[in-house]
């Protein structure tokens, strides 16, 4: 940009991987209670370039507004958040399916963490246990899903002791590096899609064993997210079992994160 000699998009480099935006980027540093999100976050000319992406500023929001939230709660200020509660903001953003470069989720309160075995009816790809290591997505080369062998296709999760369950949440597979279209006329080929994407779970069904019966506590038909919540009267049990039943397409389920929370 300084040196017109260059071709104006020089700066375009390549970046030999994913970075992260810095909170501290997203409030003022002079007006104590103001949060800001997309274009207008504190960055140089060249940062925006890459930082500009309407995807990119959309989980800038996400976070703004999940810390705006902690705001409130704790009464404090966003400058206070970045001092004393980030933790508590990075682990309820990846909760919420937000991916932080680098950064697995340890959540003290998800007791899918703490089931002393995981069990699956069938494997293709991957390993069971991953899906409660913190990663909900394969990155940097890695593995961090389980893929069933056809469908329907059992994950269970087993605790030594009974535990008081009300909520699991599941994150599957929307194959995120596929690129999907908001246009009716785009492309709909292997790089870009405009409808729902096949590998995405569409029905599944959760059963609680209690007292060595095993019952049906949730049920889901027509999903459409990655991340799957499933909300239940408060039961106390021993296991879980998690059935994937269908999907948008595929023969089988991927499946890259389970939680359970009280």
């Amino acid at each position: 940009m300084e040196n017109i000699h260059l071709a104006p998009t020089i700066f375009h480099a390549h970046f030999d991987e994913v970075y992260q935006i810095p909170f501290r980027s997203l409030y003022s540093k002079n007006v104590p209670n103001l949060l800001f999100a997309g274009r207008n976050v504190s960055q140089t000319h060249i940062a925006l370039a890459s930082s500009r992406i309407m995807a990119t500023c959309a989980l800038m929001g996400q976070a703004v507004g999940t810390a705006g939230h902690l705001c409130v709660e704790k009464n404090v200020l966003p400058r206070k958040i970045y001092q004393s509660h980030m933790n508590e903001l990075q682990e309820q953003l990846l909760r919420d399916d937000m991916f932080i470069p680098k950064r697995p989720a340890k959540d003290p309160a998800d007791l899918a963490r703490k089931a002393a075995a995981l069990v699956a009816s069938s494997t293709q790809s991957g390993d069971v246990n991953l899906l409660t290591n913190g990663w909900s997505r394969d990155i940097d080369g890695k593995v961090h899903h389980w893929q069933s062998k056809g469908l329907p296709a059992d994950v269970q999760l087993e605790w030594l002791d009974p535990v008081n369950i009300s909520q699991l949440e599941i994150k599957c597979d929307t194959n995120v590096k596929r690129n999907i279209m908001m246009r009716k006329d785009s492309k709909d080929d292997e790089l870009y899609a405009n409808s729902v994407p096949q590998e995405m779970l569409k029905s599944l069904r959760v059963e609680a064993r209690v007292n060595g019966r095993w019952l049906t506590v949730g049920k889901i038909t027509h999903n459409r997210s990655r991340l799957i919540k499933v909300k239940f009267a408060a039961i106390k049990t021993s296991a879980i079992k998690i059935s994937v039943l269908e999907t948008y397409g595929k023969p089988s389920a991927k499946l890259f994160e389970i939680r359970a929370y009280a």
